[in-house]
């Protein structure tokens, strides 16, 4: 009896572990009003290592979770959604900026992709038209797989 509660035990706890759900989380959301644009930093798990497959997964959560640009002061000229593997070294970086924000008061001097750059997976650039402040294009899609426009009131 007790071999059996073991073995359905480890197997339970082995489905569990095996769960292959992607897992997104917000990390960092900044608007740098000088430098005139925003970002936001997701850390992810559980991605499609297939590129193209990948790129549709982000493509999608990011037009879900993103930020409203339409909401955005008209100073933001560009906007970047970022994805970094969730692993122990962009979580260091992540509480090391943070850290060093709260007792300097200013950013972070160095970037996460000089730091985390082996743990890249991904990013999209919005820019505000020039001509018209009221729409936005998608301006960095390799091989512009994804086109977008966001049209605002």
């Amino acid at each position: 009896m007790k071999i059996q509660l073991f073995i359905y035990t480890l197997l339970v706890l082995l489905l569990i572990s095996c769960s292959r759900e992607f897992k997104a989380e917000k990390v960092e959301d900044n608007i740098q009003y000088t430098n005139k644009y925003g970002s936001e930093l997701y850390l992810v798990k559980n991605y499609p290592k297939d590129v193209e497959t990948r790129e549709m997964l982000f493509f999608g959560f990011a037009k879900q979770h993103m930020r409203n640009l339409c909401k955005l002061d008209s100073s933001i000229l560009v906007y970047i959604v970022f994805f970094y593997e969730d692993c122990s070294l962009t979580r260091r970086y992540i509480s090391n900026s943070k850290k060093y924000e709260r007792e300097h008061n200013r950013i972070y001097p160095e970037s996460i992709y000089d730091i985390c750059e082996d743990c890249y997976v991904g990013d999209f650039l919005y820019e505000r038209s020039k001509e018209n402040h009221n729409v936005w294009y998608l301006t960095d899609s390799e091989e512009e797989r994804f086109k977008d426009t966001i049209y605002c009131k």
